[in-house]
C-alpha cells in the first residue's frame, strides 16, 4: 500500500504544499523552473494530485501569487494597525514594507514576474486599486511617495539602491504626513 492510500486526506494541506513548492522553485531558479513535474515531486504529490488542485500551470502560478499577495496584505495591515495616524497610513505601510522587506528572496522573484505576466499584473493592479479605493489615498504627495517606493523596489531587483537609503526612506515617510 502506498503512502497516498495511508495518508489522511487533507486537501487544503496538499494545496498549500503545492503552492509552497512552486514558490520555493521559483525563488531558487526563477519562474521558468516551476514545471508541473518539478512541483509535484517537490511537494511529494502525484501529477494527478497537482491537477486535482490546479487545472494547469498558470492556475498554480496565480495561486502562488495570490498567496504572496495575501501575505503582503497581512504585512501592510499589521503595519497600519500599529500606526496611530490615519492620514497616509496605507502609503506609510507600503513605503516601510518596500524598504524593510524590499525585493528580498522571500518575494522578489515572484513580484518581478508581474512585469512579464499579464494575469499577475492584472491581479496586482486590481488588488492595489482596491486598496486605494478603501483608504482613499489619492493625494498627489501620497502618490509620489508610493511611486518612488515602487522605484526603490525595482531598483533593488536590479541591484541598484539609493545612495542613502535611510535618508530616502525618511523623506518618503515625511511625505505621508500632513504638514504641521
Amino acid at each position: 500500500m502506498t503512502d497516498a492510500h495511508r495518508r489522511k486526506k487533507n486537501p487544503e494541506l496538499v494545496r498549500m504544499q503545492l503552492i509552497e513548492s512552486a514558490r520555493k522553485l521559483a525563488l531558487e531558479n526563477g519562474l521558468g523552473s516551476v514545471g508541473v513535474d518539478a512541483v509535484a515531486t517537490d511537494a511529494g504529490v502525484t501529477k494527478g494530485g497537482l491537477f486535482h488542485h490546479f487545472p494547469n500551470k498558470q492556475a498554480l502560478i496565480d495561486a502562488v501569487f495570490q498567496h504572496m499577495l495575501d501575505e503582503f496584505d497581512a504585512d501592510l495591515n499589521a503595519r497600519m494597525t500599529a500606526d496611530p495616524d490615519p492620514y497616509g497610513r496605507f502609503t506609510r505601510a507600503y513605503v516601510l514594507s518596500v524598504f524593510e522587506v524590499g525585493a528580498d528572496a522571500q518575494w522578489g522573484p515572484l513580484w518581478m514576474a508581474t512585469l512579464t505576466d499579464p494575469q499577475l499584473r492584472q491581479m496586482w493592479g486590481a488588488w492595489f486599486n482596491a486598496q486605494l479605493a478603501v483608504y482613499g489615498e489619492y493625494d498627489l504627495q501620497l502618490e509620489n511617495a508610493r511611486f518612488a517606493a515602487d522605484g526603490i523596489w525595482l531598483g533593488h531587483m536590479f541591484g541598484v539602491a539609493p545612495h542613502n537609503a535611510e535618508s530616502f526612506q525618511h523623506h518618503l515617510i515625511k511625505m505621508t504626513r500632513l504638514p504641521a
